[in-house]
């Protein structure tokens, strides 16, 4: 029996979250677990490719009992060959939720095939796999011309589509079929992509946003919150959302939800103060980038510095970040009674480290006088 493969992430309908399926060592078939037969609603959207409007095409959506989607799908039939002369290029193609890149399945009885229509081999698929999930792809700004050297000259070399493939790109294509790779490529981050991100776009509403920021899936939280940058008046309904996720354990949601606030907004007093009061609960890094947007700002409130000093008496705060907070201190803040004793108490610090710094910030204060 023919193997058949699926390189995508498997959906758990009971969990609605994520996790790899890995493909098995031997040729054997993958277990079958299809978006088409879980718990989920299946919703079509039409799509015109530009390249063949005379042929009207459906993407799948897969939503959750929520109405969160879980996946989008769609079914490629091209011809790959410039000489029209090979095997039509027939899979399904997969996005996540969120219109990543997910995988492909093939379809039954049509493997992809290569140079004199020989099958792809399990490593082929992998390579595949990995070559679709690089977003950022040599083949990006690619032209056909780029790719394909013809060339009688590398007999040996000869890509089974269409010429020789640069010898630059051998290990980065499946050998002997460059120009599948490329197809594919451009088709899933091509106006498929588009054409799903419009869809989710489109559906983009408050109620949207707070089941997104709701799910487990850190993917779903960071779309919201670049959708909520591009369209700032959700900012004000979501704020505090985006500051509690500056918390997560995940890097790219933390760094995503931080970086959304700038210049700008961190010059408000009310937000100054909500982010050094959550502070201490911050990813270290995170802690330090926030920190340093500070010290960009023109002017950092009496009230903001007084709770950061609290956080200090309260060992709250790494040791190594006190200077960056004393930084912060100019001499108008200085003039603050209450900024002058929280740094006198902190004369008494059991950290020695602190009451260094501590004593240097007081003589600085006193020089300003």
């Amino acid at each position: 029996m023919k193997a058949s493969y699926r390189y995508w992430i498997h959906f758990l309908s009971i969990a609605w979250s994520f996790t790899c399926i890995k493909p098995s060592s031997s040729l054997a078939q993958i277990p079958k677990m299809d978006f088409w037969e879980a718990d989920l609603e299946c919703v079509k959207h039409s799509f015109e490719d530009p390249e063949n409007q005379s042929v009207q095409q459906e993407i799948s959506e897969f939503r959750n009992r929520s109405g969160i989607p879980a996946a989008f799908a769609i079914e490629v039939n091209k011809i790959v060959c410039l000489t029209g002369n090979c095997r039509k290029l027939e899979l399904r193609l997969l996005w996540d939720g969120v219109g990543d890149y997910l995988g492909f399945e093939l379809i039954e009885n049509k493997p992809l095939t290569k140079t004199d229509h020989l099958e792809f081999d399990k490593e082929d698929y992998e390579k595949l796999h990995l070559l679709l999930s690089d977003k950022e792809s040599v083949l990006m700004n690619m032209d056909q011309e780029a790719l394909i050297i013809n060339s009688i000259k590398m007999d040996k070399e000869v890509d089974g589509y269409s010429g020789a493939t640069k010898l630059s790109l051998r290990e980065y294509l499946v050998r002997d079929a460059a120009y599948t790779c490329y197809v594919l490529w451009h088709t899933v981050y091509g106006p498929i992509q588009e054409r799903i991100r419009e869809i989710l776009t489109r559906r983009a509403n408050s109620e949207f946003l707070d089941l997104l920021f709701i799910q487990e899936n850190p993917k779903y939280k960071i779309w919201a919150i670049d959708y909520i940058q591009r369209n700032p008046s959700y900012y004000p309904r979501f704020c505090s959302v985006i500051i509690n996720h500056i918390k997560s354990g995940d890097d790219e949601l933390s760094i995503k939800a931080l970086n959304i606030f700038g210049r700008e907004k961190l010059s408000e007093m009310d937000l100054q103060m909500e982010m050094a009061t959550m502070i201490d609960e911050f990813p270290g890094q995170r802690q330090y980038e926030l920190i340093w947007k500070f010290q960009d700002l023109d002017r950092i409130y009496d009230e903001t510095l007084l709770i950061l000093l609290n956080k200090i008496a309260q060992n709250k705060i790494n040791s190594s970040l006190v200077g960056y907070v004393y930084n912060l201190i100019n001499s108008e803040n200085l003039i603050n009674q209450s900024i002058l004793d929280s740094l006198e108490s902190l004369l008494n610090h059991d950290n020695i480290y602190i009451r260094n710094l501590t004593k240097n910030k007081l003589k600085y204060a006193i020089s300003q006088k």
